[in-house]
């Protein structure tokens, strides 16, 4: 079985290579949580130049729906993908899939719920995967720099 770390690595990964293949570009920086059976991943700053300048264009005190809407259908057409990368690497089934984007700090986060609790962490485990300031390390993915990978 792998190891919790094991698999939020793996998931990081992919899903960048997956926003890298299906949008032109990967997040600048991706945190993965495997938390029971929920896999949470927060992908920063996504947005591709053209979406940043619409975001921009808009209002400060709204976001951009359209944008907004855009981006859901994506991940809409493309889920049956995601759930099959996320069952491919945890092994087991994806039963439900929730996304939100912030169109103003271009970040996104997608939670997949498993059929399964995936990890047997308790308190003590998942404390010792975070940092001191309780933020665990986030995996660094850039498709402009590959140094910073």
């Amino acid at each position: 079985m792998k190891s919790q770390y094991d698999i939020e690595a793996a998931i990081g990964i992919a899903l960048t290579q997956f926003e890298q293949n299906y949008m032109g570009r990967g997040p600048k920086r991706i945190d993965i949580r495997l938390i029971d059976d929920c896999l949470l991943c927060r992908m920063h700053d996504v947005l591709t130049a053209v979406e940043q300048y619409l975001a921009k264009s808009t209002p400060p005190d709204t976001e951009c729906n359209l944008l907004k809407e855009i981006r859901t259908r994506r991940i809409k057409a493309a889920r049956p993908a995601l759930e099959s990368l996320v069952e491919r690497i945890t092994g087991n089934k994806v039963v439900s899939l929730q996304y939100d984007i912030n169109t103003v700090s271009g970040d996104e986060i997608v939670l997949f719920v498993l059929a399964e609790r995936l990890n047997n962490a308790g308190p003590a485990e998942t404390a010792r995967a975070t940092t001191a300031c309780g933020r665990a390390k986030p995996f660094p993915c850039s498709s402009d720099d590959p140094g910073e990978r």
